[in-house]
């Protein structure tokens, strides 16, 4: 059985879970001892941390949640989207963007002075 960990953000339990080379036992790759202490420092810390390791740090191995590995695109769509779905709806950005798009964006589908809304991100 795998370790249970709480989250007070969607971006550390994002990040926290990815397994780094130099957090794993060499013969299989699995998570050392190393790899939980790192993860556990910070998984639960209130501030969001991007890049735990630094901008220039190598890629992950693998993402491990529930106890399964996963590569970059299975994780996206196993963490990274549904931890987004359940908490940005939660946050005032999200509920000042619903205002935005409800005031200027909706409605009236004759009114001239509605216009369409397309959100960016800086991840591209």
């Amino acid at each position: 059985m795998g370790k249970c960990l709480l989250q007070k953000n969607m971006e550390n339990p994002w990040q926290f879970c990815k397994v780094y080379k130099q957090f794993t036992n060499t013969d299989d790759y699995s998570p050392s001892e190393a790899y939980w202490q790192w993860a556990e420092n910070d998984w639960n810390n209130s501030k969001p941390h991007r890049f735990p390791l630094g901008r220039k740090a190598n890629k992950p191995l693998y993402s491990l949640w529930n106890e399964k590995r996963l590569n970059y695109i299975e994780a996206h769509k196993t963490i990274y989207v549904p931890l987004y779905a359940k908490y940005g709806e939660q946050t005032d950005a999200y509920k000042k963007l619903n205002d935005i798009y409800i005031k200027y964006c909706c409605g009236d589908t004759n009114d001239k002075h509605k216009k369409p809304m397309a959100l960016l991100d800086f991840d591209g």
